[in-house]
């Protein structure tokens, strides 16, 4: 178990955009991270079958304590006293807009809605309730965080007359994520277009208002339907077969008529399988930005046959 405070964290000062000028890192941030981590091993044997598991699981509640000058927030780093490192700040999405009625009647938008965009909750105002406009002093909060809370795995062996299998499962919990720019909007600043766009948009003759793609539509950068928001949050949880590998020695009275010591055939794999709720295609566990330069590769899997020879 652990109960820790690190306080000097490096942080940059807001400054005014006036000013033309930005600001060094400075070492006045503190942070606490309390949890837990716990490990077991089993090792068996019957009837010439040999096996092991080593199951583990981790859990950790991250949050910042204090920013400079008793600041409560910085929201252009995304920094929030008593919220996790790494939160995900933006308006609460309410579906998507069905018709030019339905936008009419719904408060009104911070940018051009059209019918199949992003609709976003009025969740406060200058009197602190809702005041039938959605702007982005009162309506936006945290609404993710991109800290994972809870870490597991398994490592698993077993031989038996010269067959082995091993195994590892990983995974991550309890955090969201976003991707964007070519590899989440359809014709991105004239980009392609993935399948799964195609398959679950809203459309004309199936308004659905809960559609997973909004209306195709060309975007860029600032484009007011996929601004930060929870329409385009994903859990990113996972559990994934991460390495396997299944192999076979041949007995020591053959090899021995080959003056061999040792032969041995095996196969491996690496991410073959993995569940998650994730964008489809996209692994949830690598770094995304959400920017126009923003780098992003889909998950590889990987298919290996070999053979080790001692002679």
């Amino acid at each position: 178990m652990f109960d820790k405070k690190t306080t000097g964290v490096l942080y940059t000062v807001a400054t005014s955009s006036t000013l033309g000028l930005g600001t060094s890192a400075v070492n006045i941030g503190s942070v606490k991270n309390t949890g837990f981590e716990a490990q077991l091993t089993y090792r068996g044997k019957s009837n010439g079958v040999n096996w092991a598991i080593s199951p583990n699981f981790s859990y950790i509640k991250n949050r910042i304590t204090a920013l400079a000058d008793g600041l409560q927030q910085n929201i252009g780093s995304g920094l929030f006293v008593g919220q996790p490192i790494g939160v995900i700040y933006g308006y609460e999405a309410d579906g998507l807009f069905t018709s030019t009625d339905d936008i009419s009647k719904y408060p009104t938008q911070p940018y051009s809605a059209q019918p199949g965009f992003v609709r976003y909750k009025d969740i406060s105002g200058p009197n602190g309730v809702p005041d039938g406009k959605v702007d982005a002093t009162y309506d936006r909060k945290v609404i993710g965080t991109t800290v994972p809370k809870y870490t597991f795995g398994t490592n698993l062996s077993i031989d038996y007359k010269g067959f082995d299998f091993s195994a590892l499962i990983q995974g991550l919990a309890g955090y969201q994520k976003q991707i964007g720019s070519y590899s989440a909007f359809a014709f991105y600043n004239g980009g392609q277009i993935q399948r799964w766009q195609v398959e679950n948009r809203w459309t004309t003759e199936n308004p659905d208002p809960n559609a997973k793609y909004p209306k195709l539509t060309n975007l860029q950068m600032g484009s007011g339907t996929i601004q930060t928001s929870t329409y385009w949050n994903r859990d990113g949880s996972f559990a994934r077969l991460k390495n396997l590998q299944v192999g076979y020695s041949l007995p020591t009275e053959v090899l021995q008529k080959w003056k061999i010591s040792r032969l041995r055939l095996y196969f491996s794999g690496q991410n073959l399988f993995s569940l998650n709720k994730f964008y489809k295609g996209w692994d949830p566990e690598m770094t995304n930005a959400t920017g126009d330069g923003s780098q992003f590769y889909p998950i590889t899997k990987v298919y290996t046959f070999g053979i080790n020879l001692n002679l």
